[in-house]
């Protein structure tokens, strides 16, 4: 059951996305239930919908121009919507990548970036719909110029036939296989 949204913050319109500690639910989401720090929540965006809060992923261009946002609403429900519609798919964070081309890291999600960056990895992109992302020459292309590209989606059957096709559609040659664990135990987000 989504939270009721409270009234736009500081007479924003509804939708409208805002910088998530604008947004103290959000904020609070970000926190508790991704243990990102505060200095990552300062990165993402959140909205005041009709059916409640969301967190906001701004697609931008490696220029930083927008093209378009990504809603998800806060809890365990993973359904997406775009705004505007329509838009092509782009890589998430493609305006942050520093300008050196060696090595790029590729994730499977918005958050699993976030979460990246927390820990100082800043060369880091997510494809945009998850392991069921389409992967076409034109979406991955921004990563052309990068002798290294580390892959690190999920660690479960999506997330490794995802990676699968990272690595037939960027070249094996260039690509590794990063998987996340705690001693036996394998990190799915």
């Amino acid at each position: 059951e989504p939270e009721p949204a409270p009234p736009a913050a500081a007479g924003a319109a509804l939708g409208a996305a805002l910088p998530a500690p604008q947004l103290p639910a959000v904020a609070a989401w970000l926190r508790h239930a991704r243990a990102l720090p505060d200095a990552e929540i300062a990165r993402v965006f959140g909205a005041s919908t009709r059916t409640g809060n969301a967190v906001v992923f701004r697609y931008q261009d490696a220029e930083g121009r927008l093209l378009y946002d990504k809603f998800r609403p806060l809890g365990d429900r993973k359904v997406f919507w775009r705004m505007p519609r329509g838009r092509p798919s782009a890589l998430y964070g493609l305006a942050d990548l520093p300008k050196d081309r060696g090595r790029v890291v590729i994730v499977e999600g918005e958050l699993d970036l976030h979460a990246l960056r927390a820990v100082g990895v800043e060369a880091v992109v997510s494809v945009p719909d998850g392991a069921g992302s389409r992967l076409t020459a034109e979406l991955l292309q921004p990563l052309a110029g990068y002798r290294q590209v580390l892959i690190a989606t999920d660690a479960d059957d999506p997330g490794e036939e995802l990676a699968r096709r990272l690595r037939q559609e960027l070249g094996a040659r260039r690509c590794r296989r990063i998987v996340f664990r705690d001693g036996d135990a394998l990190f799915k987000d």
